[in-house]
């Protein structure tokens, strides 16, 4: 009998030591999430219950934590995190600031990114197009790039078709068609078109310019050059094709054909389209078609195809739209799981979560023309918008769908192959807004993101040189314009554009002929 009952005793024991080896052995699968802390400007949903966060916790074993802050202070809080050692993993929004690197409060990412488990990163850092950002061969930044511009010419179609015009085909026909939309409203209280905020009126009149082949972007003004055949630069911001497209925007200021609000209007939150939504100008620039709320009911617009003015070739813009850079943090516990969260955010599964939610929740699949079958109940049950609050600036820039870095040789190429993604019902409108865009704007600026920080000063003079000068040339008096050109050009040489313009130039001779 007690042998019987010792016997059993040891098998309960043994029972109780295999359960908990078991444990063990399942703790050890299964450690517990790691914390990894983002700063991302504007997060207003709550990282504690958020179904798409709770599921990319989920998938990757991590706890996501936001540190925020408002788009107005978003640098200000940045610099003063990344100054203190905050214990953050990953900043969005960099700058390329030398002195991060230098006081060490970023790390190199060459031994956290391979291309056997970061193919994404492993493209967009061995680009040709973001080399400039190493320093001294090392990663240190991962561009916030976008599926494309998220900006194109949109017009009120209905009023066009009240007033029997066609889409204009060159210049003089654009401002027929501005004319004539303002000598519809008898009360005179409608322009033609409007022009963003004196900040960006760069962005806003871009269409305009590469009718006259300027080929400029509004991130890089003063990186934007043609070059000769002899390999010499010239920048566009002060070319005769420049000049031209000024003059010409500042006639219809002076005739009232554009809005002479703009040199007081600030770019955030009074875009452009809130006139063109008012339907106080039947031209504008729209973003987001999903959130363009009409005051009218019944409006037709369309998008306006390139033209080209008299006597130029239309040149599509430059450059790549970039929103700035992600860095990984030196206070970092886990630089190398911060770096594999940065790769999963834009792989196709991940990108799928940020853009269309949960599988089986909020959609069940994509069709072959990357449209998701969503749930509209399930989606508005949590969110407000038709687009995830989050899709942009996290783990990337603005991008509502997926680069295919897989089936490309090169991350250019892979760039513009970009899947847009659109739920459906319910389209935003996005994917539209990008293809019309990808019109107006073309190849990459060779000089994007060539960095020389040794000339910040100079930089900043004359990005303000362009902004402010712009700005008067559009609103130079009817007679002035020429004298008003003629300051802007002896800002750009007293501020130094000259020696800008050299320092481009031996970077291209020694970089890129």
């Amino acid at each position: 009998m007690k042998t019987l009952f010792r016997t059993a005793i040891h098998t309960i024991i043994l029972l109780l030591s295999l359960l908990a080896l078991s444990g063990i052995a399942l703790a050890q699968d299964n450690p517990p999430p790691e914390q990894i802390i983002i700063f991302r400007g504007g997060v207003t949903l709550d990282d504690a219950s958020d179904p798409i966060i709770l599921e990319l916790e989920r998938r990757l074993n991590v706890d996501i934590v936001f540190k925020t802050a408002d788009w107005s202070e978003i640098n200000q809080v940045r610099n003063l995190d990344l100054g203190a050692g905050e214990d953050i993993d990953i900043y969005h929004h960099m700058d390329l600031n030398p002195q991060w690197i230098n006081d060490e409060v970023i790390i190199p990412l060459d031994d956290y990114i391979t291309p056997e488990d970061h193919p994404y990163l492993t493209a967009i850092t061995s680009s040709s197009t973001f080399a400039p950002l190493k320093r001294d061969g090392h990663i240190y930044y991962i561009p916030m790039i976008s599926h494309g511009w998220d900006w194109v010419f949109a017009v009120r179609k209905d009023w066009m078709g009240e007033l029997g015009l066609e889409m204009p085909t060159n210049e003089v026909e654009f401002r027929d068609l501005l004319q004539a939309f303002k000598d519809r409203d008898p009360d005179s209280r409608t322009v033609g078109w409007q022009i963003e905020g004196a900040a960006q009126v760069r962005r806003s009149i871009l269409p305009i310019l590469t009718t006259f082949g300027v080929p400029t972007s509004f991130y890089d003004p003063e990186r934007s050059f043609t070059i000769d055949d002899e390999g010499t630069l010239h920048p566009v911001a002060i070319g005769d094709n420049f000049r031209a497209a000024m003059q010409y925007i500042n006639g219809l200021y002076n005739d009232g054909l554009v809005d002479t609000d703009f040199p007081s209007m600030s770019s955030m939150p009074m875009l452009n389209e809130r006139y063109f939504q008012a339907g106080k100008a039947g031209v504008g620039w729209v973003q987001n078609p999903a959130n363009l709320q009409m005051a009218e009911e019944g409006v037709e617009w369309a998008f306006i195809p390139p033209f080209s003015a008299t006597g130029y070739e239309q040149t599509r813009a430059l450059g790549i739209a970039n929103n700035g850079y992600i860095s990984v943090s030196a206070t970092s516990d886990d630089p190398q799981k911060a770096v594999d969260v940065l790769e999963y955010l834009n792989s196709l599964e991940g990108r799928q979560l940020i853009v269309a939610g949960v599988q089986g929740v909020h959609y069940n699949s994509f069709d072959a023309n990357g449209n998701f079958d969503r749930n509209q109940e399930a989606w508005s049950a949590t969110y407000d918008s038709q687009t995830y609050p989050l899709y942009f600036y996290f783990g990337q820039g603005l991008m509502h769908g997926y680069i295919p870095v897989e089936k490309y040789d090169t991350f250019e190429e892979a760039l513009s192959h970009t899947e847009v993604w659109e739920p459906s019902p319910n389209p935003t409108g996005l994917r539209d807004v990008i293809q019309e865009s990808s019109r107006w704007v073309g190849a990459p600026n060779p000089f994007q993101f060539v960095d020389m920080s040794e000339y910040s000063d100079l930089l900043t003079e004359l990005n303000d040189v362009i902004v402010t000068g712009w700005t008067k040339l559009i609103s130079a008096e009817p007679g002035t314009f020429d004298a008003a050109w003629d300051e802007y050009i002896s800002e750009w040489e007293r501020v130094g554009g000259n020696d800008w313009v050299a320092n481009f130039q031996a970077y291209y001779d020694a970089n890129l002929r």
